[in-house]
């Protein structure tokens, strides 16, 4: 039904609207919207987005290049362990030796990342080895 008044409108009538009309809250309608993908076209397609222009394209192709020359630079390196290179590649990314150190996937709980992410930060091949990378 609330499907069927918002299609018969061409998406003109206000969620707000139909809400009033069927006695429930907005935020069920936005749900139910959301839900069942009201205005896409039966192959899923709705439109392009912002995100998806020919820019946003090239960005995304440029960071995949420069994280290919940085992943590469880094396998050279033959003083630090395959988890000290995750974790200079994911501390480059968010400058966060905890979240770092979590995201190379060797640690079981966050807290051990916590402590060993510290841990990492204080070895002078690691700290020599981020600087490098940061240029």
């Amino acid at each position: 039904m609330t499907r069927e008044l918002w299609e018969q409108s061409n998406g003109t009538l206000p969620l707000k609207e139909i809400a009033a009309r069927l006695g429930v809250a907005i935020g069920t309608i936005k749900t139910w919207k959301r839900r069942d993908r009201w205005g896409e076209t039966s192959d899923g397609f709705q439109g392009f987005r912002k995100d998806e222009t020919r820019q946003s394209e090239t960005k995304r192709k440029r960071r995949a290049a420069v994280n290919r020359k940085i992943t590469e630079a880094i396998e050279a390196v033959e003083t630090l362990s395959d988890v000290e290179k995750d974790f200079c590649l994911h501390y480059v990314q968010c400058y966060n030796a905890t979240q770092a150190a979590w995201r190379t996937g060797a640690y079981s709980t966050y807290g051990s990342a916590k402590q060993n992410g510290w841990r990492m930060l204080q070895k002078p091949a690691v700290q020599t080895e981020i600087k490098r990378l940061k240029q």
